[in-house]
């Protein structure tokens, strides 16, 4: 009675210990998807965000001319032309039709597209310009200028950038 009470002791330890180490491994798993998720939209954001001079230059443009710039180097700038525009890590961009292309380099979305709209209501053309991350959602009353070539996954993009 003795053994075959350390013989069901000895098991269920065991069985203690094998559910314990499924679980740490069903949680590292579950991490490391995260992980990789939340690094990617870290980078879009740093993607998006390293451009606000190009933004206000792109705006700076459109406020003086009243056309949107048709590449990068037509832009009128803010500042000397000596001075480049700062984008995260090795991204490439360029501008089309007053939209901003981002083309990702040097990090997990290597290859991947990120397009930069400036959205303004329709009857008020002068008025404030905001910009749009991606496709954008349609709203009446509102343009979004420049054709769309975002390639990267629509989850990567916050939602308030629409």
């Amino acid at each position: 009675m003795r053994y075959d009470y350390l013989r069901t002791l000895f098991f269920q330890r065991s069985l203690d210990h094998l559910f314990a180490l499924a679980l740490i491994m069903v949680f590292t798993l579950l991490a490391l998807q995260s992980y990789r998720v939340t690094h990617e939209i870290v980078q879009v954001c740093a993607s998006v965000a390293s451009l606000d001079d190009l933004r206000l230059d792109v705006q700076y443009h459109y406020s003086l001319t009243g056309e949107w710039p048709e590449d990068l180097n037509s832009i009128i700038r803010s500042r000397p032309a000596e001075v480049p525009y700062k984008t995260f890590g090795k991204d490439e961009i360029s501008v089309e039709d007053g939209a901003i292309r981002i083309e990702l380099k040097g990090n997990s979305l290597e290859g991947e597209v990120i397009s930069l709209h400036p959205a303004f209501l329709e009857d008020n053309v002068t008025g404030p310009i905001s910009w749009v991350v991606g496709p954008g959602v349609p709203e009446k009353g509102r343009h979004i200028q420049g054709t769309d070539s975002t390639t990267v996954s629509p989850d990567l993009i916050a939602r308030d950038w629409h």
